[in-house]
């Protein structure tokens, strides 16, 4: 028996009590970390999902995207998908430094359209503040192959998490 017959009821009541706080103190720290687990699988969710404006870039981005030499590099740009023809006739005049012809259209989402362009490293900070006079989003990103499998399993790991009867209620 757990609980002694023998044991007088103020023991009993005691061991229960102690019983109950180690309980709660357990369902504390689990019902803690189901909440930090689920909060960051929405901010990993969050990265990944949403328009080109705000999302994360490296699921979107191919390494043949991607220029950078020592004296050039790519500028990605976002903007609105009703705006790509008049980006397409003005971003060579944006800034002194860019490459004539290097826009491509690495991304297209149902709001937004995402252009790589290739800019003398001289002329990159020239290049983006045309871009936000333009009312155009330049998106800070460097290239990394293995953050984008990173995220992948991340997300993964995350979602098993949450799902887990051990930690869920």
């Amino acid at each position: 028996a757990r609980y002694a017959s023998g044991e007088s009821i103020k023991d009993i009541a005691a061991a229960l009590m102690e019983e109950v706080a180690r309980l709660e103190e357990d369902l504390k720290l689990r019902s803690t970390e189901y909440t930090a687990t689920k909060q960051a699988k929405q901010a990993l969710e969050r990265k990944t999902q949403g328009n080109l404006m705000s999302r994360s870039l490296a699921g979107v981005v191919d390494p043949q995207d991607v220029v950078l030499t020592e004296h050039m590099t790519s500028v990605f740009v976002a903007f609105v998908s009703h705006a790509a023809e008049e980006f397409e006739a003005c971003y060579e005049s944006l800034g002194a430094l860019v490459v004539p012809r290097s826009a491509r259209k690495v991304a297209k989402d149902s709001e937004s359209v995402l252009y790589a362009v290739v800019v003398f490293k001289k002329g990159v900070d020239e290049f983006k503040s045309a871009c936000r006079e333009k009312r155009y989003t330049v998106r800070e990103f460097e290239f990394n192959a293995e953050q984008r499998d990173l995220d992948a399993s991340e997300l993964e790991r995350l979602a098993a998490d949450a799902d887990d009867p051990a930690i869920s209620f």
